[in-house]
């Protein structure tokens, strides 16, 4: 299995509240991996697995997305593992172009340690406000 559907079962077991549908879209490129339906809202998410040096692999497309839909909820959720350490970085979308440059340097809008703590982050969504 791919590390990012790894990522991606993980955070559909994880988010309880959610209504998680994976996209495959080689049509539209740059959409996000996930339209995720929670508290009568949807956010769209990209999922993404760091590299261990701590550098995430977004394209321009994806850029492009995030950037034409800032104030929207769009997120970038980046699954980071070095060793036996591993954390959750949750970016707003406008953030990516900074963190395709930064990579997990950049500050994230909610970050967590092993074991994630699912619920935390689904209200984190839910209080989204732009």
């Amino acid at each position: 299995m791919k590390p990012e559907s790894a990522f991606y079962q993980k955070m559909k077991k994880g988010m309880t509240k959610a209504k998680i549908t994976r996209v495959e879209s080689w049509v539209n490129l740059g959409i996000p991996d996930c339209i995720v339906g929670l508290a009568n809202k949807f956010h769209l998410i990209e999922l993404k697995v760091a590299a261990p040096s701590g550098k995430v692999k977004v394209s321009a497309h994806q850029v492009a997305f995030h950037s034409g839909h800032k104030g929207y909820p769009t997120w970038v959720f980046v699954q980071y593992e070095k060793g036996r350490k591993a954390k959750l970085f949750v970016y707003e979308g406008w953030q990516s172009y900074a963190l395709a440059q930064y990579g997990i340097l950049l500050p994230p809008a909610l970050e967590q340690s092993y074991p994630w703590d699912w619920e935390k982050i689904e209200k984190h969504l839910t209080a989204f406000r732009k």
